[in-house]
């Protein structure tokens, strides 16, 4: 959606000091301009008839000429505008006129007034008053805003009856012969007054420009958010609850060590071992009595494993329980604001390097107990279980994203998304890395479609907060 140049239309008239009006609220409007859209600003001009060029004097305060400014301003622009500026050949001047004000972003008024009636009303310039009454009509109260030199007779109260139940004009005050300080200064409080009261006025031209480009063009505008179903802000606990583990002297209690004992086999111990072996080699279990020194060996240094594997996994358990704590399901949903349909739409969401992404898809297994060693003769060389850390179990099928944890990006995407509608993402798992980690971050995202000419970028805030007491 490109949004085109917000235009502030100058309804200025001429009965008045020129200088001190038309010319220097102009430069004003100028000022303002450009401090919204950091150019200059465009100028126009209403033509003059010979008497109304009579209220000019010698010593004008210099003003920006208007062919300095034939440069087109770029999109997105704040200019001025006066009436048939930028029209070329012979066009008919009022309608002219009326085109502009419809398609200005705001309008303001010169409403000094420019004579005195017999029976005493102040009466404005009958042209702003024109142009006026057709603003009101054509843009509204919120984007109109009117103006009064008090050095020239404007004061509220001399205002026609139905422009004094408006918001009050904005005043300044510059006489004729006033000095080039006075001038800095009026010229400086009527910039920034100018300048507050413009401001809000183009807020609400350009959500009409913007409603109105969705009515006649026909396009997606797309933007990545949190699901609507998502937490505004996620709680984190690190305040592990309540668990058991059996302490090393009860394991040693329940699997003690074994103590040599004499063999009931008669004989040499070479005869002894045979019998075993021949015993074995049938599935026929060995008495405890009939063990060996080697299978004494093997069974306790089986449990000296089992007892310091435990102790690991009392770490490793607690380890996974906080990572579980700290983890988050996010769900993220692309909005369609636009006024067509957006197909083949992909997205990335790149994280910040503290936050750990994986797939939902993926079990995170809890570690599990090691088993005390079966009370059996297998020897010194029996094999050794050694409890370790958690792993993932990778759960394999079709997908329509991607979780790429070493470059922290989530990728999804959507065939069609219909225009005043939301498509919702896959849940992707995220964690802090540590406790320092939990706060607020920041993804940014990249959106784009068939439709769409450029890529649409942005950022998105995920609220964390720590709170133990939550747990």
């Amino acid at each position: 959606m490109h949004l085109g140049i917000m235009k502030i239309f100058w309804s200025w008239q001429s009965d008045t000091h020129q200088p001190s009006g038309r010319y220097f609220v102009a430069d004003v409007l100028r000022a303002v301009a450009k401090g919204l859209s950091g150019i200059e600003a465009e100028a126009a001009d209403r033509p003059e008839s010979e008497d109304e060029g009579a209220g000019e004097a010698d010593g004008a305060i210099a003003h920006q000429s208007d062919e300095d400014e034939l440069a087109e301003p770029p999109e997105g622009a704040v200019t001025i505008d006066h009436d048939t500026q930028g029209v070329g050949g012979s066009p008919p001047i009022a309608e002219t006129i009326l085109q502009k004000i419809r398609e200005a972003a705001v309008f303001v008024a010169d409403v000094t007034p420019i004579v005195r009636t017999a029976g005493g009303k102040y009466v404005p310039n009958p042209n702003v008053m024109i142009e006026l009454g057709y603003a009101l009509r054509s843009l509204g109260h919120e984007r109109i805003i009117l103006v009064m030199n008090q050095a020239e007779g404007g004061k509220r109260e001399r205002l026609p009856f139905d422009l004094k139940h408006w918001r009050g004009p904005i005043t300044y005050n510059l006489k004729r012969d006033a000095p080039e300080e006075v001038k800095i200064e009026v010229f400086e409080s009527l910039r920034v007054d100018l300048r507050r009261a413009v401001g809000p006025c183009l807020t609400t031209a350009r959500r009409a420009q913007v409603e109105e480009l969705r009515r006649v063009t026909r396009e997606p505008v797309l933007a990545l958010e949190l699901a609507r179903d998502s937490a505004g802000v996620y709680v984190i606990s690190q305040a592990l609850p309540a668990m058991s583990f059996k302490t090393r002297q009860q394991l040693m209690e329940q699997h003690p060590f074994v103590e040599k004992r004499k063999p009931t086999f008669a004989g040499d111990p070479a005869s002894s071992k045979g019998i075993n072996s021949a015993l074995r080699s049938m599935g026929v279990p060995i008495p405890f009595i009939n063990w060996d020194q080697d299978d004494i060996d093997g069974y306790n240094g089986r449990v000296r494993k089992y007892l310091d594997d435990y102790a690991l996994y009392e770490g490793h358990l607690k380890s996974h329980k906080l990572d579980e704590m700290r983890t988050l399901s996010l769900r993220f949903a692309i909005v369609n604001s636009g006024s067509a349909p957006a197909t083949n739409v992909d997205v990335k969401v790149y994280f910040p390097p503290q936050i750990t992404i994986f797939d939902s898809a993926d079990d995170i297994e809890e570690p599990k107990a090691p088993k005390p060693p079966e009370k059996a003769p297998l020897g010194r060389a029996a094999a050794l279980f050694t409890a370790g850390p958690p792993g993932l179990n990778l759960k394999s099928f079709n997908k329509t994203y991607t979780v790429d944890a070493e470059q922290g990006l989530f990728s999804f995407h959507a065939d069609n998304v219909k225009h005043h509608h939301h498509f919702n993402s896959p849940v992707v798992k995220v964690r802090p890395q540590t406790v320092d980690d939990i706060a607020d971050f920041e993804v940014q995202y990249v959106v784009t479609s068939n439709e769409l000419v450029d890529r649409v970028e942005g950022k998105l805030v995920v609220r964390i907060v720590r709170d133990d007491a939550a747990a």
